[in-house]
């Protein structure tokens, strides 16, 4: 096990080295987010000021971001020489993502314990486009009345292009080649490509809407309707109707540009994983629950931002595609801690 979690962070490194062989210095790198209308934090979780919110697992609906000239000072312009001068740097880090879940479970009660890293880059040089790499590792308690491996993996590599049409409409597309895993059968069935395609429709500064279609690749559910919205009533209040993760959030409290939330919520987790059970056949282990949430998080544009959740799991279940072993969990309990930096 000790060897596979040592190629997970080995495969998670590849996919950021090159942040670091190209990347600004920060204080260049802070530079370009604020150009962007965008902060560390909404770039580590893939949002930017306009569209805050969804996470995830990779599902985020933001704004395209802007060029240089739209984000001048008015009755400035670009010098015309040198041309040098006026390219941004070929790759900005967004930040950087990690989450640490615990699922209650024990005997014939499934119980998780997850980590899940993720890291944004940006390239200001092709505006709108942006590269995720991820990964997440799980780590299983029971159940004693099937054979369930103790650790799964997760890899994936999001390719995101946002575009914005007018002040009213953009578009969010994406698609992510993924790894799920035991690393005991790393088959056809291991690799699951998920993507998304958005309609991002701005009717006032306190009302967005979002439709399309969200293409997850799981043996339960193939893909899903979207068609969600964010209203913002006032400013201390959010309502953010979006699939996977909806919720109502109540700003405690406002410092500068340091805000304090709270939210209660629902979500909906899971995924499919290929395997080989005890006896060497392969097969594919597919996970779902609903989760009701709540949760309270720091936003800031500098430093880490925390978010701490707790919540209760129900409707779950565990499937293979052999159909052999089927059941269905009882309810459970859970905390979350992770932040964006």
């Amino acid at each position: 096990m000790i060897r596979h979690v040592r190629w997970s962070l080995r495969l998670f490194l590849v996919f950021v080295a090159v942040s670091v062989a190209s990347a600004p210095s920060p204080a260049s790198a802070d530079e370009w987010l604020s150009l962007r209308g965008q902060t560390p934090e909404d770039a580590a979780e893939g949002r930017p000021a306009s569209f805050r919110q969804y996470e995830p697992q990779n599902e985020p609906l933001p704004d395209q971001p802007l060029t240089i000239s739209e984000t001048l000072p008015e009755g400035l312009s670009m010098p015309d020489e040198p041309a040098a001068a006026a390219l941004p740097p070929p790759i900005v880090p967004g930040g950087t993502n990690l989450v640490l879940s615990w699922t209650s479970g024990s005997g014939d009660d499934l119980g998780m314990t997850d980590i899940d890293l993720r890291q944004t880059l940006i390239f200001p040089r092709l505006p709108g486009f942006m590269v995720s790499p991820g990964t997440s590792v799980h780590f299983l308690t029971g159940p004693e009345t099937t054979d369930l491996p103790e650790t799964l993996y997760d890899h994936w590599i999001e390719f995101r292009y946002l575009k914005k049409f007018s002040d009213r409409w953009a578009m969010d597309l994406a698609i992510t080649p993924s790894l799920y895993t035991d690393y005991e059968n790393v088959g056809s069935d291991a690799f699951r490509m998920t993507g998304r395609a958005l309609a991002l429709w701005t009717c006032s500064p306190q009302f967005q809407a979002a439709f399309g279609f969200i293409y997850l690749d799981r043996e339960d559910i193939l893909a899903l309707p979207a068609v969600g919205a964010i209203w913002s009533p006032t400013d201390d209040y959010k309502v953010e109707l979006l699939f996977p993760r909806p919720r109502v959030m109540k700003k405690l409290a406002a410092s500068g540009d340091k805000t304090r939330w709270i939210y209660v919520g629902g979500e909906f987790g899971g995924g499919s994983w290929a395997i080989d059970r005890t006896d060497g056949t392969a097969d594919v282990f597919t996970y779902s629950a609903l989760r009701f949430l709540v949760g309270y998080e720091v936003k800031q544009p500098r430093g880490f931002s925390p978010r701490v959740e707790a919540g209760y799991i129900f409707n779950r279940q565990v499937e293979y595609k052999s159909e052999v072993g089927d059941y269905d969990p009882n309810s459970a309990f859970m905390v979350r801690l992770g932040g964006a930096f």
